[in-house]
């Protein structure tokens, strides 16, 4: 009857957003984890970025040649 077929559909909406959700869930930890490496990467980079130039432009050899 109706009722067998309401609580099929119901059982198989609560398995399918369980699926989306642990899916989704799971993706965006990915995501965030990526994005806070890529984050530290960009950190590092500007931080060596920085101690380059001041060794290049702060460098004794350079300010002769100005």
């Amino acid at each position: 009857g109706v009722g067998v077929r309401t609580k099929k559909l119901a059982s198989q909406l609560e398995l399918l957003k369980e699926v989306f959700y642990e899916y989704v869930g799971e993706h965006r930890g990915r995501l965030e984890q990526r994005l806070d490496e890529n984050k530290q990467f960009t950190q590092k980079f500007e931080e060596r970025l920085a101690a380059l130039e001041q060794e290049i432009l702060g460098s004794p050899q350079h300010q002769h040649h100005e």
